[in-house]
This record gives C-alpha cells, structure tokens and sequence, in this order.
C-alpha cells in the first residue's frame, strides 16, 4: 500500500510541475500578445511578437531575431514590418535595428549599445535616439 501511494503521490506531484509550467509558459504567450505575419519567399509566416528578441534591416532583407537561436529572413522592409509591430515593446535604436525591449540585458551609454539576452553582439543606438531612449528606458519617463 505504502508503494502504491508514493506513485500516485509522485503523479500528482508531476501534474501540478506540468501545469505551474504550462500556466507560466501560457501567461508569457499572451502578455501584449500581437501575431504579425511576415512574407518568407512565397509563404506568409505567422509569427508571435513575443518570441521576436530584434529585427535587422540588410540591403533588400530583414532577418528577424527570435528566441531559441532561429532567425528569419524575410523580404520586407523594416519599415513594413516595423508598421506591424502595435505593442510599446518595440523600438528602433537605429535606421537599421528594431529591438524588443523585454529582452534587454543592459545598455552602455558610452558606447551607445543596448544588449539583448542571448545575443553577443551589442546593437548600437543612433546618437540622435540617445536621450529618448534613456528617458523611456532607463529612466522610466
């Protein structure tokens, strides 16, 4: 008996880790949750602005940074996908960059950069943005 109960035990323990991460994972989803659809060659691609970390303009090109290290490369232009993006996460640091500023790990004003979580390189923010961003971002104004 005493072995029956730890495995039922054990389930519900489970079930319960299960639903607290669904829930979590859930809730993320659908904070300011906008789906904006982005053209890929000849498909149109559905794609959640929450999982997008910052888009990168490049020639004709914009390669939209996501989370778990997958990029895309669509053939619209910034300004196209920039008219997409309704919720206040978003900004454009630079004429070539839009970041998300959920995942910002930190910003050196010296150098002008902003650094998104997981990714190396710091994305640079024009000289003229400067003040604007420090008063929305770093200052909360």
């Amino acid at each position: 008996m005493s072995h029956s109960f730890h495995k039922i035990n054990s389930t519900i323990h489970k079930s319960i880790f299960e639903f607290v991460t669904f829930l979590k994972w859930f809730a993320f989803m659908n904070s300011e949750n906008t789906i904006i659809k982005i053209k890929v060659g000849r498909e149109i691609v559905f794609l959640n602005t929450n999982e997008i970390l910052y888009i990168e303009a490049n020639n004709i090109y914009c390669k939209i940074h996501l989370i778990m290290n997958k990029i895309i490369v669509c053939t619209e232009s910034l300004k196209e996908i920039e008219s997409q993006l309704k919720t206040p996460n978003f900004y454009k640091t630079h004429r070539s960059f839009i970041i998300n500023t959920k995942f910002i790990e930190r910003f050196i004003r010296s150098k002008l950069s902003v650094y998104i979580k997981s990714i190396d390189e710091p994305i640079q923010i024009s000289r003229n943005k400067r003040d604007e961003f420090e008063k929305k971002f770093v200052y909360n104004q």
